[in-house]
């Protein structure tokens, strides 16, 4: 009987070591924002003690930090060991060799910029000045940046380590594809004002409000008169009596 009772304590005791070490399901408290309608809150406890973090699990097909991103399945692999999807909004696209790749210039969660074959690894460092996340040049997996670059300058590529590879360290040794994506520089913000177009209609108003006005006044002071004459101006002259012309040259004969 005591053995019985020793090996039914030692398997509930295996279950929950198990449990524990991989993380339970529990109500989120600390994630404000919920895990969403498909996600659900765990609260990792392996090797954490009593300072555990609060994460969602997302469900298949989703992802971000409360699970609301739709993750975008590709029609064959994206990545070496077969994945199809692309990560934290990241979008497939084929290229004219027919192959599914992932474009990452659309990955971005928490402010940060994502790369890699899935758009699976997160910005680490920025390399522009002034600019903690960079949306163009950056480096992932412990990379570090050749040079720092001004605001508009090309990505000066990143000091990888032995195991990585690829512009921003974002491929594994030996998986970097032939055509490395390159992050398109963001064009400086659109100034705001008043359009060009809105400018040219203002000046043509005022031309015209300013026209109008100066020949209203200076056809009420009477400076603005016509030179042409119409032919009612002029006096009419009486048509010759042709008769009365008549009788007295024929009186000079008689």
């Amino acid at each position: 009987m005591h053995s019985t009772c020793s090996f039914l304590f030692l398997i509930v005791s295996t279950t929950l070591l198990f449990v524990t070490a991989s993380g339970q399901d529990e109500a989120c408290g600390a994630i404000a924002y919920g895990c969403g309608a498909h996600g659900r809150c765990r609260l990792d406890t392996q090797s954490c003690g009593s300072n555990c973090t609060e994460r969602c699990i997302c469900s298949d097909g989703f992802d971000g930090d409360d699970c609301s991103i739709r993750l975008d399945i590709c029609p064959d692999t994206v990545s070496p060991d077969g994945a199809r999807s692309c990560l934290h909004g990241g979008k497939c696209q084929q290229k004219d060799g027919g192959e599914w790749t992932c474009d990452c210039s659309s990955a971005k969660k928490g402010g940060k910029m994502y790369a890699g074959h899935q758009c699976e690894f997160a910005a680490q460092v920025s390399c522009e000045i002034g600019k903690v996340d960079s949306v163009h040049a950056f480096c992932t997996n412990g990379g570090t940046c050749n040079r720092m670059v001004e605001s508009g300058e090309h990505h000066p590529l990143c000091d990888c380590d032995a195991n990585w590879e690829g512009r921003h360290c974002q491929y594994a040794k030996g998986s970097r594809p032939v055509e490395e994506p390159v992050y398109a520089i963001p064009g400086p913000p659109a100034k705001e004002g008043i359009s060009g177009g809105a400018i040219f209609g203002i000046v043509v108003v005022c031309l015209i409000v300013s026209v109008t006005g100066a020949l209203y006044w200076m056809r009420s002071k009477g400076s603005f008169k016509s030179n042409i004459k119409m032919p009612s101006d002029y006096d009419a002259k009486p048509e010759p009596n042709i008769k009365e012309e008549v009788v007295e040259a024929s009186s000079e004969f008689i």
